[in-house]
């Protein structure tokens, strides 16, 4: 979107109070918020309702464009035109994504995947992160099949987030549990964070003397670069993802923000 910054710094802070729900600092949760008669556990609630379910989630976060960026502060604009003052004092966490390519991995590359289980050993992913250097506090080497008892008992599959590729197979049991995937009909999800082995093909160490493969999905496969970041490399245009805390009259509170780069990391020129 084409954006023109006609409002002053002054301006910006009033803003803030005339637009304030854009940002949903305090989003209520349909579960968890129920008055004292409901006073079943979420998860009960959430078994015995009977039916197909909507899915309950808060809202996580928002999407911004860079207006102004010095070292104290950085000026967002989100979809609806508002802008928002930020000081860099208030971000508590502030990452980078920086387009990559598997061609940069090296043996002190440690690389995230998440994606089905294609078996022996091998990842069907969408998407791969890239960390180096100090980037790599982020992360811990760990693999992780995002289920409870897989495989040979009923339980498979009732602690598990539905994702796309088992939705699918999900099933109304009788009128009480929802969305129970079969076991046997969805694939196992597997989230996997190690060393990079291989670019071509892509490997991925595992725990012990295990490693994975990593194979594209039917859409391709994207790869990202994980940094820490700082408003010195922020631009005006650049995209930003805002997971609110709070905000003030000062500024947002926020507890991540994630800025999008359009170029590699090695050829940011600061």
């Amino acid at each position: 979107m084409k954006i023109r910054m006609k409002l002053g710094f002054v301006t910006v802070l009033g803003l803030m109070a005339a637009a304030g729900l854009a940002f949903n600092a305090g989003a209520q949760d349909p579960v968890n918020d129920l008055p004292a008669t409901f006073a079943a556990p979420s998860y009960y609630w959430h078994m015995n309702k009977g039916g197909i379910q909507e899915s309950v989630q808060k809202q996580s976060g928002e999407w911004a464009e860079v207006i102004t960026a010095n070292p104290k502060w950085l000026v967002l604009q989100d979809q609806q035109g508002n802008q928002y003052p930020l000081a860099s004092d208030r971000i508590r966490q502030f990452l980078i994504r920086w387009p990559s390519n598997p061609a940069t991995f090296t043996l002190n590359s440690l690389i995230e995947v998440t994606g089905p289980d294609g078996g022996s050993n091998t990842i069907i992913a969408d998407h791969i992160d890239q960390y180096e250097d100090g980037a790599q506090s982020l992360v811990s080497p760990m693999v992780s099949n995002n289920y409870n008892n897989y495989g040979f008992n009923f339980n498979y599959g009732y602690n598990q987030t539905l994702a796309p590729w088992n939705v699918a197979a999900s099933s109304t049991f009788q009128a009480t549990y929802y969305g129970v995937p079969f076991g046997y009909a969805a694939p196992l999800p597997l989230h996997v964070v190690g060393r990079a082995l291989g670019n071509d093909p892509i490997r991925v160490a595992g725990m012990g003397d295990n490693w994975y493969s990593v194979q594209p999905g039917a859409n391709g496969m994207s790869v990202t670069q994980v940094t820490l970041g700082n408003n010195s490399y922020a631009r005006r245009g650049d995209i930003v993802y805002v997971v609110l805390n709070d905000m003030s009259s000062r500024s947002l509170d926020v507890s991540q923000l994630i800025l999008y780069k359009k170029i590699p990391f090695r050829a940011f020129q600061p």
